[in-house]
């Protein structure tokens, strides 16, 4: 299963004025807070509004490749459940156990590429964090992206779109057809 790791919190927000709710068994209890900008960091509210869209999309992709991963992963699992199922049928032709784990094989690859793109979008987060917001022993540049930065977010969206049309046609395609070969050899079907 893929994590949506960006840790417990999410981009810092913008200056303003909020509602924060607290709600325990029936109880209900909410206070008004203004977050407002520490002007001794010198960073101008242009940049703030960058960062704060830059992490926000961030974000986004990570939603996004985290449900495609998790349907990635389900489709291998299944595929991998029905040839082992499929391999179990006594007096399964041969062929169609070979074609089986051929798209099984697909599958796979499919979801490994989405496993890769999860870390290196995990990865990623973690460095870009400790660049904006510092660490124990790092000052963070508290500034908006930099080209380079704004770049790298396109290209790996750009990888996961790709990625995702690869896992629509493999299931469409590869996981539909094992399906089929299942329903042939009677795996998976009702008895009664």
């Amino acid at each position: 299963m893929p994590t949506l790791d960006a840790g417990p919190d999410g981009p810092l927000v913008l200056p303003g004025t909020f509602t924060v709710i607290l709600e325990v068994g029936d109880e209900r209890r909410s206070q008004r807070l203004t977050v407002r900008p520490d002007d001794r960091l010198g960073i101008s509210a242009e940049e703030r509004q960058a960062r704060h869209a830059f992490t926000m999309e961030l974000h986004e992709l990570q939603r996004f490749a985290y449900e495609q991963g998790v349907t990635a992963y389900d489709a291998q699992r299944d595929a991998d459940e029905g040839v082992e199922a499929l391999a179990e049928v006594e007096g399964v032709d041969e062929g169609d156990l070979e074609r089986a784990e051929a798209l099984a094989a697909e599958i796979r690859e499919v979801a490994d590429e989405w496993r890769r793109l999860n870390r290196d979008i995990r990865s990623w987060w973690r460095g870009l964090r400790g660049q904006f917001d510092g660490g124990p022993s790092t000052m963070g540049s508290l500034t908006g992206p930099s080209d380079d930065q704004r770049r790298r977010l396109a290209r790996i969206w750009e990888e996961a779109r790709v990625a995702q049309e690869e896992l629509r046609e493999v299931v469409d395609g590869a996981a539909s057809e094992l399906g089929d070969l299942l329903e042939k050899a009677g795996v998976g079907r009702d008895p009664s």
